[in-house]
């Protein structure tokens, strides 16, 4: 995108993850972390029942 000047706008984006619980099915979304592969276990437990989360989006969201 340019502005009226000509330049571009720098936008910032926040990048998300996106988990889901191979065990009770729990979603979730969080921060990414480097070295985040999709479809890959999450390091951490799923905060419902505990089980191995694997790790199914990766997303950014722009900010204006």
């Amino acid at each position: 995108m340019t502005s009226e000047s000509g330049r571009k706008k720098k936008r910032l984006v926040t990048e998300y993850a996106t988990t889901m619980c191979h065990g009770c099915g729990a979603s979730g979304k969080r921060r990414f972390r480097h070295g985040d592969v999709v479809f890959e276990d999450a390091p951490e437990p799923c905060p419902e029942c505990g089980g191995a989360v694997m790790i199914d989006k990766i997303f950014g969201e722009i900010l204006e």
